[in-house]
């Protein structure tokens, strides 16, 4: 598994956490819109299904962005797997996700 130089590496970390601000945000609208009953958790929780779909859906989003500017296939000539890069589109993202989980239920 070969990362890509640590230019590229911030920049698609920086567009992952940005892009993940408005999408969680998004989703906890969602969220409270939807007539749930009374219940014991904050209004900012969400359900595991729709943490791991605002996971996967900031991965693609950063994916595309990445794609976009040609990074990908810049990169991929380098020698970075695209593995390499989804997985790396996609870590804070749920790093945030599990963060924000756990200390919303505390």
């Amino acid at each position: 598994m070969r990362l890509p130089p640590w230019s590229f590496t911030r920049a698609i970390l920086l567009r992952s956490t940005v892009l993940w601000v408005p999408v969680r945000l998004a989703a906890t609208v969602v969220n409270n819109m939807v007539p749930s009953g009374p219940t014991d958790y904050s209004p900012y929780s969400l359900a595991p299904l729709t943490i791991a779909a605002v996971v996967a859906l900031t991965t693609t989003l950063t994916w595309l962005d990445c794609a976009r500017h040609n990074e990908v296939l810049f990169l991929t000539n380098l020698g970075v797997s695209r593995t390499t890069l989804i997985g790396l589109a996609g870590v804070l993202p749920l790093l945030y996700s599990l963060i924000v989980a756990v200390a919303v239920r505390l």
